[in-house]
């Protein structure tokens, strides 16, 4: 157990050092300093050793001239960072102060060269006054209680008053002596850094006329700013003497002293100097830092706001120090040398002087780091780098170090490497990876652009270790091509935005203003081209998985971009446009032929033997194959359209694009369609589907070239399956007629039905090829209204033929009733007649291109020629049953010799009973059976017609005679029902004429009737059935 916590804390101590410069302001901005001198001391070293790398000199340039402009640049960029650090204020109240001012234009690059400012003088306006060292302090002073208050009246009250010497005066609420306590603060500011407090206690006075209260008690107080914050007890004297200490009030009072942040540090130090602190004594010390480059060491009296005597830190070198001999005062020594001057500084213990060390160290910026001395070794400074090292990993043996140094004592040797002495490209190389692959964990987000935090650590990093911004742009696109190649995905605007920057270096129009080029930066910007033009091509070979539903938004518009700019062997000459379209057209060529490879394989559902499956499931996959070659070639136009933004003939390129792309497919198409039986169809739906997506409104392979051999392949094939359905058509008509059993069906008959629904979905078939070639399109239309127009004429020619067969077979008594097929024949005659106009009319492309169709109005008038027709042939059959009634009557005429043998019978009225019952049953098997009611009524109405026509007849045969009784009361029987049943079928005018004729006679035959023989009996009148009609 004690093992494991001796290794965690010497763990966390490792750790606590090498971080416990992070965590300090002062320390990073020391550390900064110790490296700009570092680098501007690296400056001139190379110029004296000449250590500079080999540059790209231009003509009528020499190398020695292009050395010192190297230089200089370098110098330059450290003058920058110099005056950015100077720029920044140590408090709020320094932003303005003249110091800061003057300072800032003596190191600005462009006023005074960088290689001035080690020339400085003491006596240059950059040196500092005492007027330039402000100070201003937050004092917090809390009064909490007063005890031991033996001299006040216990029945007044008692206050106490807080004053600053040259401040305002405040005061507490007056309270009973016996319970003082307040626990009021007051606030004062002071630009003293030795103030003096004082607290008065008071007494309210009886008198109300006195001018002051009775004081009890004071106390005079000297914080100072490394007071620590807490509350203590003091004692308040009266003035009087001979007192006890016991007899005194006693006060609690807690003090608390804001420092600012350029104080950074002070306290009591011995001192002895050469052109300051000339005598050894104890003095009161302040380290202030006035900017960020100066610092000076003050002293301060009592009650004063400037200091008493100063010293710029500016060459100064701190150390420790061993005890000076003569030098009484103090125990422990450091000191501050330079060339024309020392310090000896002595404090009482080891603590408060590694406080000051590490204090002037940071603002000396000084590249030695002070070490603590042995006691038995005398202090040397290292004169050398190798030196120093040693010294920083030397064990030391005092006890108070050992406390604070690391297990491992090459950690300080690490921290204080000089920066100038690495490799900062390979370290900032493995920063970048390091950085790069932490960020791109989220790809998709980030698509290779670092936070604004990762980009503040990489500008920092470059700035202040001299890193070129050509070099880190470069390691930067090497990096994100790193991860591009492995499948991350990279936005193309970073990489524009970064080999533009490396471009316009190497091509003479520095970003950073510089002017030289070395050969090495020329030598990796032509790898990084190639290597980004490489990656440019295949990032378009493989457009539809670089790309992969536009995103990023516009990455396609932005890597054609940079790929012209990759293609520029300059800022000025554009790249030939047939060039850079050369390079995209072969790479989109590229991309389709790897698209199609890549849909092939995904249509493969199984891994099967290509010469073992049979043509209908090669089929299937060539129609699954289509579908995918579909929705790619939507995608390349839905998401990779913003080319055109590019360059104008971006869209020509895709165009070619996908006709390569289909190319391959037909390949795939010829070879599969090959091996399909001859008579099999199943490959219609394969053209209609691509026919439609390349049909569609705009699409811009529209008749091209895969189009056009598409319609190629299936123009013989359409022909072919017309010829054979018009074949087949003919072959259903004939037979289907010959064998037809005239059942009934939706519309007609059977072979009826089925011929014109072949008809009609033929049409709708080849309609819904949507054929693109308008005169083709129009051809096949034509030929189907021929065809559907001469198997129409067929079937109708040949039931017209059959019904009349069918009548004649047919019998002539009362008990007739139609057969069912004379029916069916009649409604398959309707149905042909309807269907004529869809099946044969002219259709708009017909009409519009010229082309002469079928006489359509005289079709349908020889169409309902046909139709009268065959009811003609019905009704003629249902007139005979009439003509075989009207003859039973007729043997009972005046003079026949029938007559005689019946008038020894009783007429009786079942003739009429018969036909009537006749006249019922057929037309309700009419109502029921025809399938269209304007075909019923206008039967209904012929029918009626006829009927009147022979009876009317029939009556004007006997004029000259009387109709014997029988007949007059048949006759006004059938006359009366007939009338009545065709008015209920819907027959508008039953009473046209002769129906006037008709009745007439009767009425006259009943008149005489009755007068000769009486009543006619049986409820046989005309005036019934007048008086029906009224």
């Amino acid at each position: 157990m004690r093992l494991q916590w001796e290794e965690d804390r010497e763990g966390y101590i490792e750790e606590k050092f090498m971080y416990k410069n992070l965590e300090n302001g002062d320390e990073q901005a020391a550390a900064i300093r110790r490296e700009l001198d570092s680098r501007r001391q690296f400056c001139d070293k190379v110029m004296r050793d000449r250590l500079f790398p080999k540059f790209l000199v231009p003509d009528g340039k020499s190398q020695l001239e292009w050395n010192k402009i190297y230089v200089e640049e370098q110098r330059q960029a450290v003058n920058v960072l110099m005056q950015n650090l100077e720029s920044m204020p140590v408090t709020k109240r320094l932003e303005n102060t003249n110091y800061g001012a003057r300072a800032l234009q003596n190191m600005s690059g462009v006023v005074k060269p960088l290689s001035r400012i080690d020339k400085v003088s003491d006596a240059d306006d950059s040196s500092l006054t005492k007027s330039d060292i402000s100070l201003m302090f937050t004092i917090e002073l809390v009064v909490q209680e007063v005890t031991n208050i033996k001299n006040a009246d216990a029945k007044r009250k008692v206050y106490c008053t807080m004053e600053m010497e040259g401040g305002e005066k405040m005061a507490t609420n007056a309270v009973p002596s016996t319970a003082a306590k307040w626990d009021c603060q007051a606030d004062f500011r002071s630009n003293q850094i030795r103030p003096c407090l004082k607290v008065k206690l008071f007494q309210k006075s009886k008198n109300m006329l006195a001018i002051e209260d009775k004081e009890l008690g004071r106390v005079l107080i000297k914080p100072l700013p490394n007071t620590p914050t807490c509350t203590e007890w003091y004692t308040m004297y009266t003035g009087q003497k001979n007192k006890s200490e016991a007899d005194y009030a006693r006060i609690r009072l807690g003090i608390r002293i804001d420092k600012p942040a350029n104080l950074k540090h002070c306290g009591y130090l011995y001192a002895q100097g050469k052109q300051a602190w000339k005598k050894w004594k104890m003095r009161f010390f302040a380290l202030v830092q006035v900017s960020q480059y100066t610092f000076a060491m003050c002293s301060f009296q009592e009650r004063k706001t400037e200091p008493h005597e100063m010293v710029q830190l500016d060459g100064f070198t701190v150390d420790y120090s061993l005890p000076e001999s003569g030098l009484e005062g103090g125990t422990v020594f450091f000191n501050a040398m330079k060339e024309s001057d020392s310090i000896i500084f002595s404090c009482s213990d080891d603590e408060d002087r590694n406080l000051w060390v590490q204090a002037i160290y940071r603002a000396t910026g000084q590249s030695y780091k002070p070490q603590i001395p042995s006691n038995n070794t005398p202090k040397l400074r290292p004169t050398s780098i190798e030196a120093i090292s040693t010294a920083n990993i030397a064990p030391a043996n005092n006890s108070s170090s050992s406390k604070t140094l690391p297990k491992h004592p090459y950690l300080e040797e690490f921290l204080q490497i000089d920066p100038t002495n690495c490799d900062q490209t390979l370290l900032f190389e493995d920063l970048l990876r390091e950085t790069l692959r932490h960020r791109l964990n989220d790809q998709y987000a980030c698509l290779g652009w670092l936070s604004p935090g990762q980009l503040f650590l990489m500008d920092e990093y470059c700035a202040r270790y001299g890193v070129r911004g050509v070099i880190r742009q470069i390691l930067y696109l090497n990096e994100l091509l790193d991860h591009a190649e492995k499948g991350s995905m990279i936005d193309p605007t970073l990489l524009h935005f970064c080999y533009a920057y490396v471009s316009s270096h190497n091509y003479g129009n520095s970003p950073e203003g510089y002017q030289t080029v070395t050969v090495n930066e020329m030598a990796q910007f032509y790898s990084v081209r190639e290597r980004l033009q490489s990656y440019l091509e295949s990032q378009l070979a493989n457009i539809r998985y670089s790309f992969p539903f536009g995103r990023p938004e516009g990455a396609l518009k932005a890597t054609l971009s940079l790929l012209e700019r990759v293609l520029m062997n300059d800022l000025s000459t554009p790249v030939p446009m047939e060039e850079i379209k050369g390079i995209v057209t072969i790479n989109l060529d590229k991309a389709a032929k790897l698209n199609f490879a890549q849909v092939q394989q995904e249509s493969r559902l199984e891994d099967y033997d290509v010469i073992l499956s049979t043509p209908e499931k090669r089929l299937d996959e060539l129609v699954h194959l289509a579908e995918l070659c579909i929705e790619v070639h939507q995608q390349n136009e839905e998401y990779h359209s913003e080319g055109r933004e590019a360059f104008p003939w971006f869209p020509a390129a895709m165009r070619d694009h996908n006709e390569l792309f289909w190319f391959q497919f037909s390949v795939e198409m010829d070879l599969i369609l090959e091996a399909q039986p001859s008579d099999c169809w199943d490959s219609f739906p394969l053209f209609q589907l691509l026919n439609d997506f390349f049909a569609s409104s705009g699409h811009v392979l529209f008749k091209g070239r895969f189009h056009k051999h598409l319609m190629d392949v299936y123009a013989p094939m359409v022909i072919r399956y017309i010829d054979l359905m018009e074949t087949s058509i003919a072959q259903a008509v004939y037979r289907g007629l010959e064998n037809e059993t005239w059942r009934p069906c939706q519309y007609g008959s059977q072979t009826t039905d089925d011929v014109l629904w072949k008809l009609d979905a033929l049409q709708t078939f080849i309609f819904d090829l949507h054929w693109p070639e308008d005169v083709f399109a129009t051809h096949l239309q034509s030929r189907l209204k021929v065809m559907a127009n001469d198997m129409i004429h067929s079937i109708i020619n040949n039931i017209l033929e059959k019904m009349e067969v069918a009548s004649r077979k047919l019998s002539t008594s009362s008990t007739m009733r139609l057969p069912i097929s004379i029916i069916v024949m009649l409604n398959s005659v309707n149905d042909c007649q309807k269907r004529f106009l869809k099946l044969c009319g002219s259709t708009e492309a017909m009409v519009s291109s010229g082309m002469k169709g079928i006489d359509t109005d005289q079709t349908m008038v020889d169409l309902e020629n046909c139709q009268k027709n065959a009811l003609g042939t019905i009704i003629e059959s249902l007139m005979k049953v009439m003509d075989t009634t009207l003859n039973k009557l007729g043997r009972y005429d005046e003079g026949s010799l029938t007559k005689t043998f019946l008038s020894f019978t009783k007429p009786s009225m079942d003739t009429a009973n018969a036909f009537i019952q006749f006249i019922r049953q057929n037309q309700d098997i009419i109502r029921e059976k025809i399938n269209d009611e304007d075909v019923v009524e206008e039967f209904f109405g012929d029918w009626h017609r006829a009927y009147l026509k022979a009876l009317n007849e029939w009556l004007k045969t006997r004029a000259r005679s009387s109709l014997n009784i029988h007949q007059l009361k048949s006759l006004i029987k059938i006359f009366k029902k007939m009338t009545k049943d065709f008015e209920l079928q819907g027959v508008l005018n039953v009473r046209e004429e002769p129906y006037g004729n008709i009745a007439n006679r009767l009425k006259v035959e009943e008149a005489t009737a009755s007068v000769t023989q009486g009543p006619l009996g049986e409820g046989v009148s005309m005036e019934d059935s007048d008086g029906e009609r009224s």
